[in-house]
């Protein structure tokens, strides 16, 4: 009887080894990064050109587009589509689908950057904006702010009806991988764990085959707390305090080369950038859009400047989102490991089924990688790179494309 159970979880070990293949992971030991700091490397990894191994092979379409997804949602939901403009029409292809980070809208960078990435691969793209993007707060959601499973229904219920057309009009293979940065990753996986629920309970339910994400917050809530404490570090506020000065402060940053051009002026002029032209704006401009799109009247018309300095995630979530603040407080809502463990047992024995994380131990958003996704083949850890500070490179097109490219 030992023997069998030994063998039973020997062949459950093996059908998850394949997460990352050994392409990927020959890529992940020749990891580098011009910088250390992790708010240094968050920052210039994310407003430096971003560089890719190969010029662009496809002249690339993208379509405006709204979908049905909920009754929660006052609007139809708004998306991206984009593919090869040589592509016929009829032609079936793999689907990515891809939520960028938080407050980021849908023709963001990341999101024209994951585009370039996956149609050059051969895939069709799909993209959102983040549940806390413009685009998503404007649809008008009818529940609280920070509601994360009520967010994800109505993203699966948005992205079923997509491939369902895309089916029909014979531009979808069947096979989909969904994909997210940073708070789009939490969102991500609990849509692809909510897919993957539905396959135990009907045979041929679940739309989604592979999960991957990059810069995940392990605990959401304990990353707005980390956020919270950089921003009272930078609250003077004087490397971006006019346009003038912003402007230099931006191309002094992005024209840095290596960790020995850092000075402590540029380690506190990242800080700023990191919090208030990132975090801060980002926060103030999804608050203005809730408010104004509820009716709430948050938003003071006037001394907006001296309101938005003041700003903080904490005080403003619990604030404005009470209800579900409570509730990721007090439960494992917003803790990644929790969905991506569900989601792992989920997909044993499913060798199309496939979950992807890759993450920097010096994330400014966590305290380090979560011990429960530590050392898993489904999880990357690199030694630093910030929050997403690695996207940027070279190396990380590399790595999308020796994992996603098609046979």
């Amino acid at each position: 009887m030992k023997r069998v159970q030994l063998l039973v979880i020997a062949l459950l070990s093996l059908s998850s080894n394949a997460q990352w293949n050994s392409a990927a992971r020959d890529l992940e030991k020749i990891y580098d990064h011009p910088f250390r700091d992790e708010v240094m490397t968050t920052v210039w990894g994310n407003i430096v050109k971003t560089r890719f191994a190969e010029r662009s092979k496809e002249k690339i379409k993208t379509e405006s587009r709204t979908i049905y997804a909920d009754l929660r949602l006052a609007q139809d939901m708004p998306y991206h589509y984009s593919y090869s403009k040589k592509w016929k029409s009829d032609e079936a292809k793999p689907v990515f689908v891809f939520i960028p980070g938080i407050f980021s809208p849908i023709d963001g960078y990341q999101a024209k950057d994951m585009v370039r990435r996956f149609v050059n691969l051969g895939y069709r793209v799909v993209s959102f904006s983040n549940p806390l993007g413009k685009q998503y707060l404007e649809a008008d959601p009818k529940h609280e702010l920070l509601d994360l499973e009520i967010q994800a229904k109505i993203y699966q219920k948005a992205i079923y009806n997509i491939l369902d057309i895309l089916k029909i009009r014979k531009q979808w293979n069947g096979h989909a991988i969904i994909g997210g940065v940073s708070y789009g990753a939490l969102a991500s996986s609990i849509i692809f764990t909510i897919d993957q629920r539905l396959s135990r309970k009907a045979r041929n339910q679940s739309y989604l085959n592979q999960l991957v994400i990059f810069g995940p917050p392990m605990n959401l809530i304990r990353s707005a707390q980390r956020l919270d404490m950089y921003i009272e570090q930078t609250k003077t506020y004087k490397y971006f305090d006019s346009l003038p000065r912003a402007i230099q402060s931006y191309f002094h940053l992005r024209n840095m080369k290596d960790r020995n051009d850092a000075t402590y002026e540029t380690h506190m002029m990242a800080r700023e950038a990191l919090t208030q032209e990132s975090f801060v704006k980002g926060l103030a401009g999804a608050v203005s859009t809730y408010s104004r799109v509820n009716g709430l009247n948050v938003v003071p018309k006037k001394d907006y400047k001296a309101w938005k300095k003041k700003l903080r995630f904490i005080p403003t979530f619990q604030d404005m989102s009470s209800k579900a603040y409570k509730k990721m407080s007090t439960t494992k809502m917003a803790i990644l490991s929790r969905w991506i463990l569900e989601s792992k047992s989920l997909i044993q024995g499913k060798p199309n089924k496939k979950i992807m994380i890759l993450a920097a131990a010096d994330d400014v958003i966590n305290d380090g990688v979560d011990p429960k996704l530590r050392g898993l083949p489904e999880t990357m850890e690199l030694p630093f790179g910030g929050h997403y500070g690695f996207q940027c490179l070279e190396w990380f097109d590399r790595l999308i494309t020796a994992q996603f490219k098609l046979d």
